[in-house]
């Protein structure tokens, strides 16, 4: 079994960054395969290794995409139309200071995932 190096890590799992193509292929991926992780960085000076999960649900017609940001935790969200996600939505859910350049981006990552799989919701 050979050790994943950073490296290999990096030429693997490129970081993500907010732009239109990273929404859509998150959101294509997770009606696709419904999870996945990402490498993301607001591009200053954070990082983070976030999962994403849509699972399915046999009991219910409610639909919730599960983030979990590596160190942070975990929240679910519950996917609708025009759900409003804040820096001070992401400082909650993870403690990230609201104010802060990473809590804005990291909100709009996560605002525009969830548009991209509302308005397609199955």
């Amino acid at each position: 079994m050979s050790q994943i190096t950073a490296q290999r890590a990096l030429e693997q799992y490129p970081e993500a960054v907010n732009h239109p193509d990273t929404w859509e292929f998150i959101s294509h991926e997770l009606r696709q395969y419904r999870s996945m992780v990402i490498r993301w960085s607001d591009e200053r000076f954070t990082e983070y290794t976030i999962l994403f999960s849509w699972p399915r649900s046999p009991f219910t017609m409610k639909s919730e995409l599960f983030v979990t940001i590596s160190g942070y935790g975990t929240s679910i969200f519950s996917i609708q139309p025009n759900v409003s996600i804040t820096s001070a939505t992401v400082e909650r859910s993870f403690g990230v200071g609201e104010h802060t350049h990473a809590a804005v981006e990291l909100a709009r990552l996560l605002q525009e995932v969830m548009n991209r799989i509302s308005s397609e919701k199955e």
